[in-house]
């Protein structure tokens, strides 16, 4: 079994707000998400009307509808892959299907990565299974972190590739590949560093009601963690 170690989302979001150029096709069909202006944009009212737990996204498709967040001032600038990035979950990662969970994990990373990016954990929450409290809690974290106005990039993100590992009945543990440039915050452009590749994991299971949902989630170790870690 590939053996994972566990990044604290609050080390991995010290720098939040993380900005990722280059990304693959994932999550990106489609009208992409409009480019933030600088003045107040109208609040995205994405609540859990019906109290099961899970946010309720426009006809019911996770990241419909998602506006991004006025930047704050003297944030880096968005690079184009977010300004051209769609939000939407793509219908394949809706499919209760081994090509449906790939599809599902590559989703989580990408917009993961987005939404540090863009300053929100909407997305994100609406990913997890609702009894998965210490990602729930890592990204309570996160909102705290980005509300006290910690905030960097990321230049590039290429996603490789995905392998599948079969749990159980409509439950799939799959590691994700992909390569990023090193995080920096405002005053350190570190992007001469080039793509360092890495993995990371994640425990899917079907829920018939609200489709594929993490029950696990963790970064491999990588010079990225370590770099993360010291700050």
């Amino acid at each position: 079994m590939f053996v994972l170690a566990r990044l604290r989302l609050v080390a991995f979001v010290a720098l939040a707000g993380l900005v990722l150029a280059g990304c693959s096709h994932v999550g990106v069909e489609g009208v992409g998400s409009p480019e933030p202006s600088g003045e107040p944009t109208v609040e995205m009212k994405i609540v859990d009307a019906d109290g099961d737990g899970y946010l309720d996204w426009p006809d019911g498709v996770i990241g419909r509808g998602y506006v991004i967040p006025s930047q704050p001032v003297g944030a880096p600038p968005l690079p184009q892959w977010v300004k051209d990035f769609n939000p939407e979950m793509p219908a394949l990662a809706r499919e209760p299907s081994e090509e449906g969970a790939k599809a599902f994990a590559e989703y989580v990373f990408a917009s993961d990565f987005y939404e540090f990016n863009t300053g929100t954990t909407l997305i994100a929450r609406s990913l997890v299974d609702k009894t998965y409290e210490d990602r729930l809690k890592q990204l309570d974290e996160t909102d705290g972190l980005i509300g006290n106005g910690k905030w960097g990039r990321i230049d590039e993100l290429k996603m490789i590739g995905t392998s599948v590992e079969l749990e159980g009945d409509q439950k799939y543990f799959i590691r994700v590949k992909y390569a990023i440039s090193p995080p920096y915050p405002n005053s350190k452009d570190l992007s001469s560093l080039g793509l360092i590749e890495h993995e990371g994991g994640v425990m899917l299971v079907f829920d018939r009601d609200h489709g594929w949902k993490v029950h696990e989630l963790a970064y491999a170790n990588g010079t990225f963690n370590q770099y993360l870690e010291d700050k």
